[in-house]
């Protein structure tokens, strides 16, 4: 790295910087937008969903609070003919309407109240006039076959008003409960039991053979001096308002939202998407969702699992003091729709910004790029030059008469003015050098005559001193006769040293020699004492031991004498 030229220092260092500089601006600018698009989706998105559930809220308002006027207007009617009933109950017998009369008046009541499917008047025994006994054997169509008066009037599927008469009165007794724990004939016995206005559950009923409808029931009581004679009630046929939830359907999202009306006990009444769990219990038509929406029906409020938007709308009805619900669901991708149709455009936006930005950068990086290589051009074009004078300079060629000629740049120009007073004063040296070197040449002959005197003076004294040298050599040539005859001598003395050290050695295991053989002697004379048998060989085994021990003390006695020779050396030995 340092072997380089500066010129690619700076173009890489220039290079290096701006395409770090344009790379972290670009980077920058697209997480900067990155983050922006991703802030004003969700504040969008957010916004968005607070106008789509105020929407769903305010639609379930609305069209819950027309289902509660539906109720409380169809509540009105059978409130009205029980004021008349419960006036004629208290009148004397000549002032009361005949029962044929007020069969009459309800028929034309249903016939002018076209949102009512049914409307009729059921008492107990004895209970409107306490003529039943004339009536009985069914002489009369207003009158059950037990004399009971039974007015009951439906409205067919042609929109005609159809009396219908109730032969046995024991079915509005019938007390068999269904899984919801209703009983048969609920419309009935809710308002004989608590003496106040019911609200039915949905209930499919068979108003004829062939045709039934799933309906609910408007029921007050009548009461005379505290006692239950009957009830009044009018049904509700929900296929009416079925259509008017689809209505709500429609008009939100085009049909993408679902809508439905729930009872008390949470059965659906109506709906715009579940028309096959009708009359089924909520939990059947959404059974991962049970939990939740039947808190959200109870409770009211608003729901949102990332996946489902949906409100619910309490529908309060009065008079009985019982409260439906209006549950409106939409997919949440479906409400934010529109969220995802300008998410994708500021995605567009955010991407067409990205890339004008990163195509500007690129220029000006190119641009900023080709005007620095022209900058660190006008830079090193003169160092070059000075680079080409200095090797100049260095080869056998060098031309002190050149001087640098740059006009650029202060510091350069200022390097060029030292270079070129360097370049004069060099001159100036190299002149005195050469007038320098005129005188050397003049004293370096004197020198030469001096030196060829002094060289004759000096091969005289050589003659002298090989002279010398040739007696040292004949001296040196008899020293080193003597030297070799003491070394003889030396050698001599060392090998007799050696020879005694030798002797001393194996007069050394001799002896060890004879101590073993004693005691193998002593071992002898033990088998010899204990075996007298053989005492004659022992006897010669023994003169034999003592000739040996003879010559042992004489290898003993030559060893001492021989150490005695031998001086301080051999005293050890003896």
């Amino acid at each position: 790295m340092k072997q380089l030229s500066l010129r690619v220092k700076l173009y890489a260092l220039v290079i290096a910087l701006l395409l770090t500089m344009g790379v972290s601006i670009v980077i920058t600018a697209q997480l900067s937008l990155s983050s922006m698009e991703e802030r004003l989706t969700r504040e969008t998105r957010g916004t968005v969903q607070t106008i789509v559930m105020d929407q769903l809220t305010a639609t379930a308002g609305k069209y819950g609070e027309l289902v509660t006027g539906v109720f409380e207007t169809a509540y009105q009617t059978p409130e009205v003919v029980r004021s008349l009933i419960s006036r004629n109950i208290a009148a004397d017998s000549s002032g009361r309407i005949s029962r044929r009369d007020l069969q009459e008046t309800i028929g034309t009541v249903l016939e002018e109240q076209a949102h009512l499917s049914s409307i009729y008047a059921q008492f107990e025994p004895d209970g409107y006039d306490g003529q039943d006994i004339y009536f009985t054997g069914g002489v009369e169509e207003h009158s059950s076959d037990e004399g009971t008066l039974e007015i009951y009037y439906y409205r067919d599927p042609a929109g005609d008003v159809v009396f219908s008469r109730t032969e046995d009165p024991a079915t509005k007794y019938l007390e068999n409960r269904n899984e919801f724990g209703i009983r048969e004939a609920e419309w009935y016995l809710c308002s004989r039991d608590s003496l106040k206005p019911c609200l039915m559950e949905p209930y499919e009923y068979e108003i004829e053979e062939g045709y039934s409808e799933l309906m609910t029931s408007l029921v007050v009581p009548v009461i005379n001096n505290g006692e239950f004679a009957g009830v009044v009630g009018a049904d509700i046929n929900l296929s009416t308002l079925q259509s008017t939830i689809a209505g709500v359907s429609e008009e939100l999202f085009d049909g993408q939202s679902r809508v439905t009306l729930l009872s008390e006990k949470g059965l659906i009444a109506a709906s715009s998407h579940y028309q096959e769990h009708l009359g089924r219990p909520l939990r059947e038509a959404l059974p991962d969702l049970a939990g939740e929406f039947t808190s959200l029906h109870r409770n009211g409020g608003s729901f949102d699992n990332g996946e489902i938007l949906a409100v619910s709308y309490p529908i309060k009805v009065a008079l009985p003091g019982a409260e439906w619900s209006l549950l409106i669901e939409l997919p949440r991708d479906t409400a934010l729709a529109s969220v995802n149709e300008i998410t994708a455009l500021l995605s567009d936006e955010v991407t067409s910004t990205a890339t004008r930005q990163t195509v500007v950068g690129i220029v000006v990086v190119v641009l900023a790029i080709a005007v620095l290589v022209l900058l660190v051009r006008s830079v090193t074009r003169p160092l070059d030059e000075i680079r080409k004078r200095m090797r100049n300079l260095a080869s056998a060629e060098g031309d002190l008469t050149r001087e640098l000629d740059i006009d650029t740049h202060a510091e350069l120009i200022d390097l060029a003015g030292g270079f070129n007073a360097f370049l004069a004063r060099l001159r100036e040296m190299i002149n005195d050098l050469k007038e320098v070197n005129a005188q050397v040449r003049g004293q370096a002959a004197d020198v030469g005559a001096i030196a060829r005197d002094t060289d004759d003076q000096t091969s005289r004294q050589h003659q002298d001193i090989d002279s010398v040298v040739t007696a040292m050599n004949e001296m040196s040539a008899a020293a080193g006769e003597v030297a070799g005859f003491a070394g003889e001598a030396a050698d001599n003395a060392r090998a007799a040293r050696d020879g005694i050290r030798f002797t001393q050695d194996t007069l050394g295991a001799a002896l060890k020699g004879v101590d073993a053989l004693a005691g193998d002697m002593e071992q002898a004379s033990s088998a010899i004492g204990h075996v007298a048998q053989r005492s004659e060989e022992i006897n010669r085994i023994l003169e034999v031991i003592r000739g040996i021990a003879e010559q042992t003390n004489l290898l003993a006695l030559n060893a001492a004498i021989e150490a005695a020779r031998a001086g301080e050396q051999g005293r050890g030995f003896a």
